[in-house]
């Protein structure tokens, strides 16, 4: 077989065995003994507490989103900026239409008040 991929191949078929065998010796050998302490939930090394229905702020995922919507941003700028020599004007001028509306969302997102934090 003489082709590029047999080595990826190889070593696709090496972690699969490997994972096999530690998961089938861990299943075969590995300790059974279940009691009270190992069934009781855990959080953080202590003990839990009252009931497991305890609400997040929606301030969270907010920030969570927003945060996502700005690093993908740069992930997108990062690039243009390093060929920014090379490229020609429809790259340019589609890179400052996406900044452009990147703007925009920013705005709105401190119009709506959504970056404050309470």
């Amino acid at each position: 077989m003489d082709n590029e991929y047999f080595p990826i191949l190889i070593l696709a078929a090496v972690i699969l065995v490997a994972g096999g065998i530690f998961w089938l010796g861990a299943v075969l050998f590995g300790p059974r003994r279940a009691n009270d302490t190992k069934g009781m939930p855990f959080e953080h090394g202590n003990v839990s507490f009252g009931t497991g229905g305890k609400r997040f702020v929606a301030g969270y995922f907010l920030t969570a989103i927003l945060f996502l919507l700005l690093d993908i941003t740069v992930l997108f700028i990062f690039p243009w900026a390093a060929l920014l020599k090379s490229l020609e004007l429809p790259a340019i001028i589609g890179m400052f239409l996406f900044l452009g509306v990147m703007g925009i969302s920013l705005i709105y997102i401190w119009s709506k008040g959504a970056a404050e934090w309470e």
